[in-house]
């Protein structure tokens, strides 16, 4: 069932575009969406001022929160709602071109 899925899209290096242009071009047209919320766990606000101890670099962790968002979903949406996400989508695509 395609209503099942959870879309967590991480935009590629170099992309010609940022998390916030889809993002917010997506919530304009009425497409839900959510900045991810974790990444580097020691840049939120429950770990300011706490002791930890990092091996190495967290260059990976900081590309994901900077560059991954959750595309809405729900059991309850039908073909139509996703073709329609599809369609704006592509138009968004399109004009990056």
């Amino acid at each position: 069932d395609p209503a099942w899925f959870a879309f967590i899209v991480t935009l590629k290096d170099g992309a010609p575009f940022t998390r916030d242009e889809i993002t917010q071009y997506l919530n304009n047209n009425l497409i839900e969406t959510r900045n991810l919320f974790a990444g580097n766990i020691t840049k939120q606000p429950g770990f300011i001022n706490k002791n930890w101890r990092i091996v190495d670099h967290l260059n990976n962790t900081d590309y994901i929160m900077n560059n991954t968002f959750f595309l809405g979903t729900y059991p309850g949406l039908t073909k139509e709602m996703l073709d329609y996400t599809e369609r704006i989508l592509e138009e968004f695509f399109k004009s990056k071109k």
